[in-house]
């Protein structure tokens, strides 16, 4: 596993106003590299929805239907879902948007949610890692050189235990932006 960047910046928590509405397009639509809901596979494959084929092998974990609500969940017991880097097109070059929905049965430790580890990359460390360490968001992305682009933390956990949770990270290279926003599904 990746060592950590030492000192990440903390990030605080998101306006409590609700952000005004937008749409998303088929402009937008058509930007997805990769759209993988767990309620569309075949066999150990999970497959990619954004039209561009970009399947996700599984290994370790378990596809069921969610008691209400549609679709299907992962259930992850030290599993991942892998790509084929080679062929996975397109590759965010500029910009980056992870989002997924998360429930963990403990939020304590440091749990993976999101690993991108370039084979050309020295010593195998990871170019982008999204993961909940005791229930705050950490994010952090390198360079293919090793260099780190940055290394942010949320200030406040917003990822309880055994409880539905949004995260959305997004990165913007030109800009050199970043955002975090959640959203906790209080059952």
């Amino acid at each position: 596993m990746p060592k950590p960047s030492p000192a990440p910046h903390t990030v605080p928590p998101p306006p409590t106003k609700p952000l005004p509405p937008t749409q998303v397009g088929p402009p937008v639509a058509s930007l997805l590299a990769l759209h993988l809901p767990f309620d569309r596979h075949s066999g150990l494959f999970v497959l990619d929805t954004s039209k561009n084929s970009n399947n996700g092998k599984t290994s370790n974990v378990n596809l069921a239907p969610l008691p209400q609500a549609c679709g299907e969940v992962g259930i992850f017991s030290n599993g991942n879902v892998s790509f084929n880097g080679r062929k996975f097109f397109p590759k965010p070059s500029v910009a980056v948007t992870i989002a997924m929905w998360v429930k963990l049965t403990s939020a304590a430790g440091r749990q993976s949610l999101f690993d991108v580890i370039a084979a050309e990359s020295p010593e195998h460390k990871g170019n982008y890692h999204f993961e909940v360490v005791d229930g705050k968001v950490r994010w952090f992305t390198r360079a293919l050189d090793g260099s780190e682009i940055f290394n942010v933390v949320t200030e406040q956990v917003v990822v309880p235990p055994n409880q539905w949770t949004h995260l959305v990270g997004t990165y913007d290279k030109n800009q050199g932006l970043f955002q975090f926003c959640f959203h906790v599904v209080v059952s």
